[in-house]
């Protein structure tokens, strides 16, 4: 078990760190670097908007249903079948109410079409993470491990054929690129059908409407953190819509998305730790055992990763545009400042999230989450008028640093856990002494990727030095006392 454990471990960081970054960087951003700011600014609009109401889509489905299945493995035709029921009529009702909503909104003929391929897309997007809980649920492990990706890899392999081989470049528009998606998604699904036919453990779906409302009961308080957070990701560009001109919009959301680009993909190590801590922070609840060290070597450790990769996108910008993009976006490199050093809270926000999610009192987030939207949308108000997507971007900023204050607040509530003196002065000691250093380093006259590389080292020696990470919560790790 540990030898398998280790296995899809290994597997899943390599899916993490190598085929997501490439999807992002080499068949995402070319896309937008063809269609140009203002087409991919519709596309990210229509995106963003359809993510507003991605709760209905899955309101915590995938979680109740890797729970369920791998507790009643006996049973698993029969509650797969009821949940894929209760999938589909979501799917539904998450595409006729982001339909319904655009229209009220006033969005012409084009975005309803294009918001119809992303919502498809979103829904077997979600389908196909349902049925690999099949997989888990029935221990196949290694098989699931190896799926987890399949929509990736075939995006890359799809869109890779259309940017770098010439098939159908010219049929190369932003709805061609949203209907393969689309096509990607749905051979997903296939494909893992396919999978799970051999298993025997599927059956057609049922539409029990009883057993539905049970399942969304259980699931209410999950939906309510998965809604709100994605208001408050997510709103910025469809307000920047909604206060600007048409073409100033859309060429606004295509600058915002060029630079939040790099916060989506620096923002995936965060997001992994905070899957790894939840499960071992909920087991350490159950167990009594206590949470302080691994906290705080979570924390140190996202705060060391967080901000070497947020300070060398601040300081290379230029650099990093320079080579990512066309001419056209090179003026707007600044988009990174706020971008980036919001990775910084965004990142510890998954040391703290996961510790109030395995508590299981989710009321005062739910709160904070609402308090954190409010405050988004005055200061958008205030800011996109003159400074458009710049001004979006510091207003992310000061969200969530917001945000990540009032979750330390709850979780030192629920839990009693406080971060030591030492730990904290140690690591505002270690972002000031990172950012001194690589502001020393860029007068150096060295290739700017040889600076990164020398800054990241230093960083590294420097958190270790300062101790930032727990030595018990290391060796908790190590020993899988959790």
């Amino acid at each position: 078990m540990r030898r398998e454990f280790i296995i899809n471990s290994l597997f899943l960081l390599l899916t993490n760190f190598l085929i997501r970054p490439i999807y992002i960087l080499f068949i995402d951003m070319q896309v937008q670097n063809r269609v140009g700011p203002e087409e991919y600014g519709l596309y990210f609009l229509m995106y963003d908007f359809a993510f507003l109401f991605i709760a209905l889509n899955d309101p915590g489905l995938q979680a109740y249903s890797s729970r369920l299945l791998a507790s009643n493995k006996d049973n698993i035709p029969t509650l797969f079948s009821e949940l894929a029921g209760l999938k589909i009529t979501l799917g539904f009702i998450f595409i006729a109410i982001s339909f319904i909503t655009a229209m009220l909104l006033g969005y012409n003929e084009r975005q309803l079409q294009l918001l119809g391929l992303i919502g498809a897309g979103m829904v077997l997007s979600s389908s196909f993470i349902l049925m690999r809980t099949v997989l888990t649920g029935l221990g196949a492990y290694r098989i699931d491990t190896f799926l987890s990706s399949l929509d990736r890899v075939l995006l890359i392999i799809l869109l890779g054929s259309v940017l770098y081989l010439g098939y159908f470049s010219d049929e190369l528009t932003i709805e061609f690129f949203a209907g393969i998606q689309v096509f990607a998604y749905f051979l997903a699904c296939l494909i893992i059908f396919l999978v799970l036919i051999k298993t025997n453990m599927i059956r057609w779906p049922s539409f029990h409407f009883k057993k539905m409302l049970q399942v969304l009961q259980s699931t209410l308080p999950f939906a309510g953190v998965i809604l709100l957070t994605s208001i408050c990701n997510r709103i910025d560009v469809v307000m920047i819509n909604e206060m600007l001109p048409e073409k100033t919009a859309l060429y606004q959301s295509g600058v915002y998305a060029a630079g939040y680009r790099f916060l989506d993909a620096a923002n995936m190590v965060g997001f992994l730790f905070g899957s790894l801590l939840l499960p071992m922070f909920a087991r350490m609840l159950a167990e009594k055992i206590d949470l302080k060290p691994l906290f705080q070597t979570g924390f140190g450790l996202l705060l060391m990763i967080s901000t070497l990769i947020g300070l060398s996108c601040v300081f290379y910008a230029s650099n990093i545009f320079s080579i990512a993009y066309t001419d056209v976006y090179d003026q707007h490199s600044d988009i990174m400042y706020p971008l980036m050093l919001s990775l910084i809270p965004i990142t510890l926000s998954n040391a703290f999230g996961p510790l109030i999610m395995a508590h299981g009192k989710l009321k005062t987030l739910n709160i904070a989450l609402i308090s954190a939207i409010g405050l988004n949308v005055v200061l958008n108000l205030i800011v996109i008028p003159e400074y458009a997507a710049l001004g979006t971007a510091y207003t992310t900023l000061i969200t969530e640093i917001f945000l990540l204050f009032c979750m330390y607040v709850i979780a030192h509530q629920q839990t009693g856990i406080s971060l030591e003196n030492k730990l904290l002065r140690n690591s505002v000691l270690f972002v000031f002494l990172s950012a001194l250093t690589i502001y020393l380093l860029t007068f150096v006259e060295l290739h700017w990727l040889i600076e990164i590389v020398i800054f990241i080292t230093l960083g590294f020696s420097l958190a270790l030095l300062l101790n930032i990470m727990h030595p018990k919560g290391i060796q908790l790790i190590k020993d899988r006392r959790f």
